[in-house]
């Protein structure tokens, strides 16, 4: 589907990470791929708890909802401490699924939520899980070529992606519509939930401005299921959806009480 919907679809308030006071506790770089894609509306629901819904789609398509898929290895990762970057020599591969555009049943702000990332280093999903609530599991990824490849430890398939770079350079890269509307989406505050059903907020700033961007296309399969709502299945993140990124700044704030 060569479709992108991006805030214009979704124009509901947001509140973003300066307005915030978020401060910022850490950060990486970045060299991966980020496939905007379109599911049913329906399959989308199936992924928020019971308090979390899906902002309304103004578009022409209001039968879909975009997911969003991060995938690829964190470097150079630094803790920020007192305006201080103290860098930890921290690497490692990461899986991100995000669903952005959506609100809380009793409000109004616009979030991104995340109902399950994973990641190759035990101190990231410990953190990420009990102060951050975000879902995270130990897994073994990699790079075959152009694949990714996602397994348990034991080497169980979970999830894979085959990418494909358009060659297209920075230039045509910087105005297409993938890189504006994962701009739009990372822009919003992040959701994570609690085992304990607590929901916790906190902020991505990702660097898009000075990273090396190339468009590109992804076939996406889960290969297991991820989780409810995440059964396997094959979807498609188009050139008008998907980029490689190289040398992007990642950075994570503070987790925050949440403002609905």
């Amino acid at each position: 589907m060569d479709l992108v919907l991006g805030r214009s679809a979704f124009p509901g308030p947001a509140i973003e990470a300066g307005a915030a006071g978020a401060t910022f506790a850490g950060e990486a770089t970045f060299d991966g791929c980020v496939a905007v894609t379109h599911w049913p509306r329906a399959d989308v629901e199936r992924l928020l708890p019971a308090e979390l819904e899906l902002a309304a789609n103004v578009s022409p398509r209001p039968d879909v909802h975009p997911l969003v898929c991060a995938f690829g290895n964190q470097t150079q990762g630094s803790w920020i401490w007192g305006g201080f970057t103290l860098p930890v020599g921290l690497e490692y591969f990461e899986l991100l699924i995000g669903l952005p555009f959506v609100k809380h049943r009793r409000g109004h702000l616009l979030h991104t939520y995340i109902p399950r990332m994973y990641a190759g280093n035990p101190a990231s999903v410990w953190d990420g899980n009990v102060r951050y609530g975000l879902s995270k599991q130990l897994a073994e990824m990699r790079w075959w070529g152009s694949t990714f490849v996602l397994t348990t430890e034991q080497g169980t398939p979970l999830f894979h992606a085959v990418v494909e770079t358009a060659n297209e350079g920075a230039a045509s890269a910087a105005t297409a519509p993938a890189v504006c509307t994962v701009a739009e989406v990372f822009s919003l505050p992040v959701l994570g939930r609690k085992e304990t059903g607590e929901l916790v907020g906190s902020y991505f700033a990702w660097d898009l401005d000075a990273a090396l961007i190339d468009t590109a296309e992804a076939c996406l399969t889960i290969d297991a299921p991820l989780g409810a709502g995440l059964e396997p299945r094959v979807f498609h993140g188009t050139r008008a959806g998907t980029i490689v990124v190289r040398e992007m700044n990642w950075k994570l704030s503070w987790p925050m009480r949440c403002r609905f």
